[in-house]
């Protein structure tokens, strides 16, 4: 289990990193107001290219909560940060009632509008509200859901709290995101792994300002634990991804494309051993890993 002080330091790096990585943000106090306005302001515009979105539609990891999840007929079900509800869909589909969650107004149209006769059967419902303030009253579904998310909100432990609040007894969190290397170890070959997740998460974050930071393996064990959750599956995926895509998908300016391209090309050793990236040409190809996790409400 990572040491508070390990955490603590880490903590403050991730601070001082996302005051540093941009020049173009204003102010240096970070609140949930601000982080809820980036992800609104970022992912309205892409609403329906989310909804479009192999990575999102057909990624390895929404098979993998289908089949975690087991959930049928009478199975009630919160999906936080639905986005384009592929993942709502996924569980309506197999007979569960889910509420597709999410703190934008676009992402929940574009999702009710690929969901239509679900929600019609009243196997789907949709709600706008965010992450840490989840609109519920205590014990009110058998599984919360997110994928894919969790590397925007502003407070992750609050997500997970608040989770485990509307969970009934022996209820279960299945969460699948993007981590990044990282040790609670002490040691140079431990720093050079928590130096390359500060290096991926300024990568990420100078694609789109809205993602706040991926943990390790580590802190996502550590947070689950804290929070009245028994982590009682994980698996990690490899998720690989076309360069232009995944820049276009955010709509990057092509200076920040050309930054990115050259942080890939740049990339401190661990890093790029994790990264993984492949140059053909012009075309770019790389590879983020999720993980998958299930917590139990204890």
């Amino acid at each position: 289990m990572p040491s508070q002080a390990v955490l603590a330091e880490e903590t403050e790096l991730n601070t001082k990193e996302r005051r540093s990585v941009s020049e173009r943000r204003v102010g240096n106090q970070e609140t949930d107001d601000m982080a809820k306005k980036r992800v609104q302001d970022q992912f309205s515009p892409s609403a329906a290219d989310y909804v479009s979105s192999a990575v999102h539609a057909r990624g390895a990891s929404l098979e993998r909560i289908r089949a975690l999840a087991a959930a049928g007929p009478g199975t009630r079900v919160l999906d936080v940060a639905t986005g384009g509800g592929h993942t709502a869909k996924a569980l309506a589909t197999e007979g569960a009632t889910v509420t597709g969650l999410d703190a934008t107004a676009a992402m929940l149209a574009a999702a009710r509008g690929q969901a239509r006769m679900l929600t019609a059967a009243g196997l789907l419902s949709w709600v706008l509200a965010d992450s840490q303030h989840l609109p519920f009253a205590a014990a009110t579904f058998d599984l919360v859901v997110c994928r894919l998310a969790a590397h925007h909100f502003a407070d992750i432990s609050a997500f997970l709290a608040e989770s485990r609040r509307v969970l009934v007894e022996g209820g279960r969190v299945i969460v699948a995101d993007n981590f990044v290397p990282g040790s609670h170890r002490r040691g140079k070959s431990a720093e050079q792994q928590r130096q390359a997740g500060r290096f991926i998460n300024a990568f990420e974050r100078l694609r789109d300002p809205s993602h706040e930071r991926c943990l390790s393996l580590d802190q996502w064990q550590a947070a689950l634990y804290e929070n009245g959750l028994r982590m009682t599956h994980q698996e990690t995926l490899p998720m690989t991804l076309d360069f232009a895509a995944w820049t276009a998908r955010m709509r990057v300016p092509a200076e920040d494309v050309v930054r990115l391209e050259v942080m890939l090309r740049q990339a401190p050793a661990a890093a790029d051993s994790f990264l993984s990236p492949r140059f053909r040409g012009r075309h770019i190809e790389f590879t983020l890993q999720e993980v998958v996790l299930v917590g139990q409400k204890l």
